[in-house]
C-alpha cells in the first residue's frame, strides 16, 4: 500500500468531502492496483505457471477481499509461516498440464 503523505492525503479529503472513503481512494485502490499490476508480470501466458502470494493480514480483510475478481478464489490462506511450504506444494500437486 502507498506510503501515508500529504499528496495522499489531499486525494483522501478530496473524496471524503464528497462523501466517498478517502483513505480508499488514496491508499486502498492504488494500492491494489499495484498487486494487480505485479500479478500480470508473473503470469503472461496461458503457457505459464506461477503461485501468488500476498503476505500482509491487510490482504484477508473485507475492505481488500471484495476488490479480487472470482478469479483468485479459492485461495488459500497460511496462518503460520510453516504453513507456507505445504501450501505451495499442494498447490503445485494439483496444476493441471496445459
Amino acid at each position: 500500500m502507498p506510503q501515508i503523505g500529504v499528496d495522499r492525503d489531499i486525494i483522501k479529503k478530496h473524496f471524503d468531502s464528497k462523501s466517498h472513503n478517502g483513505f480508499d481512494y488514496a491508499y486502498t485502490y492504488p494500492g491494489i492496483i499495484k498487486v494487480l499490476q505485479a500479478v500480470l508480470r508473473c503470469i503472461r501466458t496461458n503457457k505459464d505457471k506461477g503461485i501468488i502470494m500476498l503476505i500482509y493480514h491487510r490482504y484477508s480483510q473485507s475492505t481488500c477481499k471484495k476488490l479480487f475478481t472470482s478469479q483468485w478464489y479459492p485461495n488459500k490462506i497460511a496462518r503460520k509461516s510453516k504453513d507456507i511450504s505445504s501450501i505451495c506444494k499442494k498447490i503445485w500437486e494439483n496444476i493441471k498440464e496445459i
